[in-house]
Formats: structure tokens, C-alpha cells, sequence
């Protein structure tokens, strides 16, 4: 994504409590289709990873709502369990 002008904002997620540990990346420009993703695992079983990814890249007038699902996927995250 960076060969397309994006900027890439990676977030370090590392919970020791409830065993979390991953990445968060934001992608930001306007010659791209991905918004964000992310993995998350618990180092040892478990691996999820997920984002969010268009059928076409982001225009000026989709920007908005674009960080209202940023947002989403950050809570999301948040509150992310382990089921052992």
C-alpha cells in the first residue's frame, strides 16, 4: 500500500491481562481500498485478524464514515476475550 501513496499508522496491541498481543493499522490515502487491519493472538493457540477492505478506493466523501469504522474496529479490539 505504500507503492499507492498510503500512509500506514501501526498500533502495538499488547493486553498481559486478558492475553492479547497484535497489530493495529490504519491505512490512510486516496489510492487505496484497505482502511485498516489487524491480528490479534494469544502467543501461543489462538490467531483472529480481520479489517476493513473496499471494492473501490476511498473518495473525499466517504472519509467520515471511513473513521466511524476505524473507531468500530478499535472497540472491537477492546473488547476482545479469549473463550478457553
Amino acid at each position: 500500500h505504500e507503492n499507492k501513496g498510503a500512509y500506514i499508522d501501526v498500533n502495538i496491541i499488547e493486553n498481559v491481562d486478558k492475553d492479547i498481543y497484535g497489530l493495529l493499522c490504519y491505512l490512510e490515502g486516496h489510492s487505496i481500498a484497505t482502511s485498516s487491519q489487524f491480528f490479534l493472538t494469544d502467543s501461543n493457540s489462538f490467531f483472529v485478524s480481520g479489517g476493513i477492505e473496499l471494492d473501490y478506493p476511498l473518495s473525499n466523501d466517504f472519509i467520515p464514515q471511513n473513521r466511524i469504522m476505524n473507531q468500530e474496529i478499535y472497540k472491537i479490539i477492546e473488547s476482545f476475550r479469549w473463550s478457553y
